[in-house]
This record gives structure tokens, C-alpha cells and sequence, in this order.
């Protein structure tokens, strides 16, 4: 008779299991869009088709893993118009160039801003400098030689080290109430990209690490999601629940960047590159900053941090992110092979980013998210 019970009770934990599995399998696209992806459209088939999946991708991996997302293009428009262009092609910028030039545009209100900048001899001449500063760093200056203009490019250490470095001199403090000012001028609700964000919810809810990858300040990057003004309070996310741009970041933020060190005990920005991300992976005399090559070895550092996950999935919109795009995709360890999300890769200039879509689209693992919006 014990025996009976015993044999009833395991055919009867079968049947639930099977139920269970059987009940996911005939969960249809709606039901995802309406709990996780509520900015997609399951008509149309490229978005129920990644949908589907992802959700295959979040089910079918009860270890968890890495996914990784850039920010500049793929999370967050790169194309806002410009209040102060250096020239009339200068029309669009980037959100982190946008900060700086509305910093000075704002230097009466928020005179604590970029506090390095004020050693000039007027606002007006601050507010020069800092708008001048960000248009080389940006590629908008151009020297005259032999009256033929030629574009000022600095190398990629320099432009993004120095960039780093724009907040030097400022509290972590000071920078939350600046950045909450500038997210009331350019809210997030217009700029982020409602489509992706979706996506970061859906991983971070299902238990995986996510981070963010991009060649931004990392205390732009949190305080654009998690402050008074930011993406979680103004459009219903609740992103790194932990991470408080207030005080020095920690993992619980999960953003790598390129910004500056900070002082330990006074919480100000220093003018030291924080290279806490790529300093394990290079040689005596090699340096790296976080993009191109610099992107792959953030996600190398992240293996040693959490040993035992993959990166399951990366998302990327230009040249810079080619080499993490690579590497993730060439991860073949287990039956699951990892994602890409392409966003809209044939507006990219890199022809290389191109050439990795093209040759993956095919395998039904890489996707072309044309309007991330």
C-alpha cells in the first residue's frame, strides 16, 4: 500500500511539472508584452520574434548570467538638438555633451558646476571655455592650416580620460543637484529609449546582472536613471534599486565608464582616471579606456567578479561596441547560445559593427532593433 502512495504521489508531481512546462510553452507573445515589453507591438513579427526570444533566454537559464548594455545610442538617444553649436553643423549632441554645455549655460543658477573652469576671468568666459572644451572632446573644433580647416580629433585616451575629468572639483553632491536641474530641462521621458529600458527591467527582474557598459561617466549614467528627476521616478522603472549617485558608486550600480576617481573622504571628484574596470587586464606601459577593446576587457573583468556566470547577452549600436559584440556572440560553452541586439546597425558608421550583424542575423540569435522607441 506504501508503495502504491508513493508511485500515485510521484505521478502526480509529473503531471504538475509537466503542467508547468506545458503552461510556459503556451504562454503566447501578448502575455509577455503586457507583464515585461510594454513599449513593443506583438503584430509586428521582428518585435514578437525577439520577444519570444528573450523570454526563451530568461526561462531556460536558472544559473543566470551577465547581460550587458551600452548606453550612447542604444539605451539613450545620442541625437538631441544642441542649444549652443560651435558651428551650424553642429547641431546634435550626445546627453553627457548636453550636460556640460547646459552646465554652462546655467553657471548663474549652478555655479558649482565644473568647478575647474573658474579659474577664468568672467562667467561669460567660463561659460566659453566649458562649451569650447566639450565642442574638441567632441570632435567640433577645427585648426586652421594654411587656411584650409582640418578637424581636431583627440586621440581616444585623451578624449575620454578627459571627459572624465570634467566634474573634477565637484561633490558627488553637487552633481546630483545639478544633474536633477538638467533632467528638468531634458527629461528622459523624451530621450530614453522606452524599448531597451524595457528590456534592462526584464533581466534585472529575472535575476541576472546587469550592467551597463559605455564610454559616458558612470555618475551621468545614474543619476540620468535613479535621481529626482531621472528614468525610475518619471517613467515607472525601478532600475538598480541599490545604487545612490549620491555617495562613490559600488556594484550595486553595475555601471562601467569612464569618469574620475573619487576622494574617499570628501565624496569630490578628483582629476585621477578611475581605470578600476581594465587596470587587471593590461600589461606594464598599456592602457585602455572603456570603449573599442576597452568594452571587451570591462566584460572580462566582469567574469572574474561574478565567477561562474557567461555573458548571455549584449546590446550595441556602433564601433565601439564591436569588440564586446564579438566576444559575447563567440561565447558556444553551452546548448544556449548568447544574444545580440543590434540597435539600428545600418545607421552605424562602422563598417566592422556592420559585418558582425550581417554575419550573425542569419543564426536567428542576433536582432536589428530599428526603433528603439
Amino acid at each position: 500500500m506504501k508503495l502504491h502512495k508513493i508511485l500515485l504521489l510521484s505521478f502526480m508531481a509529473f503531471i504538475c511539472v509537466s503542467y508547468s512546462q506545458l503552461g510556459f510553452a503556451l504562454q503566447d507573445c501578448k502575455y509577455y508584452q503586457q507583464r515585461f515589453y510594454k513599449h513593443w507591438n506583438c503584430d509586428v513579427p521582428e518585435q514578437k520574434a525577439l520577444i519570444m526570444q528573450l523570454e526563451t533566454l530568461v526561462n531556460n537559464h536558472p544559473e543566470k548570467g551577465i547581460v550587458a548594455f551600452d548606453w550612447d545610442g542604444t539605451l539613450y538617444d545620442e541625437h538631441i538638438q544642441n542649444p549652443a553649436p560651435i558651428l551650424p553643423t553642429d547641431k546634435m549632441r550626445g546627453g553627457q555633451s548636453l550636460w556640460h554645455i547646459w552646465g554652462a549655460l546655467n553657471l548663474n543658477k549652478y555655479p558649482f558646476v565644473f568647478p575647474l573652469f573658474a579659474s577664468s576671468c568672467s562667467k561669460e568666459e567660463e561659460k566659453a571655455d566649458i562649451i569650447k572644451q566639450d565642442a574638441y572632446l567632441e570632435g567640433k573644433l577645427f585648426q586652421l592650416l594654411d587656411s584650409n580647416p582640418t578637424p581636431l580629433l583627440p586621440k581616444a585616451y585623451d578624449k575620454f580620460t578627459q571627459i572624465a575629468k570634467f566634474e573634477a572639483g565637484m561633490t558627488l553632491k553637487q552633481m546630483q543637484v545639478g544633474m536633477n536641474g538638467f533632467l528638468t530641462s531634458y527629461p528622459p521621458k523624451k530621450y530614453a529609449f522606452k524599448k531597451m529600458f524595457d528590456i534592462v527591467q526584464r533581466f534585472q527582474d529575472g535575476g541576472f546582472v546587469v550592467w551597463i557598459v559605455s564610454g559616458s561617466n558612470p555618475y551621468y549614467m545614474s543619476n540620468t536613471m535613479v535621481s529626482k528627476n531621472g528614468i525610475n521616478k518619471t517613467m515607472n522603472y525601478h532600475l538598480y534599486p541599490h545604487c545612490d549617485p549620491a555617495h562613490r558608486l559600488t556594484d550595486s550600480c553595475y555601471i562601467a565608464g569612464n569618469g574620475a576617481r573619487v576622494n574617499a573622504l570628501w565624496n569630490i571628484f578628483t582629476t585621477v582616471y578611475d581605470d578600476r574596470f581594465v587596470r587587471s587586464q593590461l600589461a606594464t606601459g598599456q592602457v585602455s579606456i572603456i570603449d573599442g577593446y576597452g568594452k571587451q576587457l570591462v566584460l572580462q573583468d566582469l567574469l572574474r567578479r561574478f565567477p561562474g556566470m557567461r555573458v548571455l547577452l549584449y546590446a550595441g549600436n556602433s564601433d565601439g561596441d564591436s569588440c564586446a559584440m564579438q566576444y559575447t556572440l563567440h561565447d558556444k560553452s553551452s546548448a544556449q547560445d548568447p544574444i545580440g541586439l543590434f540597435i539600428q546597425p545600418n545607421l552605424s558608421k562602422s563598417t566592422k559593427f556592420l559585418d558582425i550583424y550581417n554575419n550573425c542575423k542569419s543564426t536567428g540569435r542576433c536582432f536589428d532593433i530599428e526603433t528603439p522607441n
